[in-house]
């Protein structure tokens, strides 16, 4: 099994820090490597929260699990607004495409956007919305906890959400022409499934497939497998491509990016950088999940088949 992994040959043998799965040393890596060494217990993210409350009160409301962990996100300021994506070098502006002056933060985008605006109007929060829509987001949402009767905070939750969604859904135009792509994993049978939609517009399905591969790696490997041979799909199929949709933000960070090191990843990255050049014109785009569904139940149902 393992003589059977293809090694890229075009990079030069060199000496790798084995420490990190990046290949170079790091202050991160080397510390944590000393303190197990030394049998110190390393720093650990579960450390008293100043918003016990707010978090205790978030995990205990009967909303489902994926509205929980956008709401974590928010609050962390850890959504793929503009900002954020301007930040990780993935998007050349961070201004928000819908009110043209202000950058695209996480607050701006939930809370004081237009198009946000327009979702909390129309709610029962309308009152509460006026009167906090100056404040950052975690002070929103502390805010809520406090003021906005109990009863009521399942349905606060997804209106942040909502608010998200429609600003993403206007990316596409009616004549886009993108591929969506995505992998999915079965380590259980040791295979890998990819799948693949071309569409026009948002809801425009023109052709899809999928590919069924042997072995199962990680998320992100699997991810970058289904970008390159999504890339040569399209020109099998002479299909012109503008866009490219993945949910996987790493990936996109990376390969839109400077990223570089010494990781079989970042040879993996490099090629998918060089076959963009079959469509000069086209770009990678990150998509939250939901807008890329089609493609991951093809990918599903083919890592599900014998």
């Amino acid at each position: 099994m393992v003589l059977q992994i293809p090694i890229d040959p075009n990079p030069v043998d060199s000496l790798i820090w084995g420490f990190h799965q990046s290949g170079i040393i790091t202050i991160n890596s080397a510390y944590h490597l000393a303190s197990a060494a030394a049998n110190v217990t390393s720093p650990s993210s579960s450390d008293p929260n100043p918003f016990k409350i707010w978090w205790k009160t978030l995990w205990t409301l009967p909303i489902p699990p994926k509205i929980k962990h956008f709401t974590w996100k928010a609050f962390n300021h850890n959504l793929p607004c503009a900002l954020n994506l301007f930040h990780k070098k993935v998007l050349n502006e961070p201004f928000c495409h819908f009110c043209g002056g202000d950058p695209e933060s996480v607050t701006h985008v939930l809370i004081d956007c237009t198009r946000a605006r327009r979702v909390w109007k129309h709610s029962k929060f309308k009152n509460f919305h006026n009167d906090h829509r100056r404040v950052y987001i975690k002070e929103f949402y502390l805010q809520g906890i406090h003021l906005i009767p109990k009863e009521d905070l399942p349905l606060f939750q997804p209106i942040n959400e909502f608010s998200s969604q429609s600003s993403v859904k206007c990316i596409i135009q009616e004549d886009t022409r993108a591929l969506s792509v995505a992998a999915a994993l079965d380590h259980d049978n040791c295979v890998t499934g990819l799948g693949f939609v071309f569409k026009i517009g948002l809801h425009r399905v023109v052709t899809s497939t999928k590919i069924h591969k042997p072995g199962a790696s990680t998320p992100i490997f699997a991810e970058s497998q289904a970008h390159l041979d999504g890339i040569a799909w399209c020109l099998s199929s002479q299909l012109k491509l503008e866009f490219m949709f993945t949910d996987c933000l790493n990936l996109v960070s990376k390969v839109n990016g400077h990223w570089k090191d010494q990781s079989t990843l970042s040879s993996l990255v490099l090629k998918i950088r060089h076959s963009f050049s079959n469509f000069p014109d086209a770009s990678l785009k990150y998509f939250p999940r939901q807008f890329n569904a089609n493609a991951h139940s093809l990918a599903k149902c083919c890592s599900e088949e014998d």
